[in-house]
């Protein structure tokens, strides 16, 4: 008796092509998510996560280090927009540092500016229209 051949189990394995390998990665370049690029290439997102990860972190790093050094050229002429690419793409942000040291000029300032508040509330009718009243 002739032995059978055992059937084969799931779906056909995925083809990856050159093709869609240069998609991915000019779409990972361009700064896709990996759900855009995925349905780009018609694949699913693990899938394309799966095969194409280390080429998706290559592109990404790419495009950062091609961002900064376009940052720095524009930096010369068009300060906005220099600021832009970094907060936007690159995560740089502001820094406000806060020192914590008052003045005793500060502390004074502060008092007076509060007595005089406090004088001018006084000083407003019943009627709330802001007119001092004349007693």
């Amino acid at each position: 008796m002739a032995e059978k051949e055992p059937k084969k189990l799931g779906r056909p394995r995925k083809e990856f092509s050159k093709e869609t390998e240069e998609k991915v990665a000019e779409a990972a370049l361009l700064g896709c998510q990996n759900a855009t690029i995925a349905g780009l290439v018609e694949m699913d997102v693990g899938t394309m996560v799966n095969h194409y990860s280390s080429l998706l972190q290559k592109k990404r790093k790419q495009r950062k280090y091609e961002l900064r050094l376009k940052q720095w050229n524009l930096a010369e002429n068009n300060v906005a927009m220099a600021i832009f690419l970094g907060k936007n793409e690159l995560e740089q942000r502001d820094r406000h540092e806060l020192t914590g040291k008052l003045t005793l000029a500060d502390v004074f300032l502060a008092a007076d500016q509060e007595s005089e508040l406090a004088g001018a509330i006084k000083n407003l009718d019943k009627t709330g229209d802001g007119k001092e009243n004349e007693d």
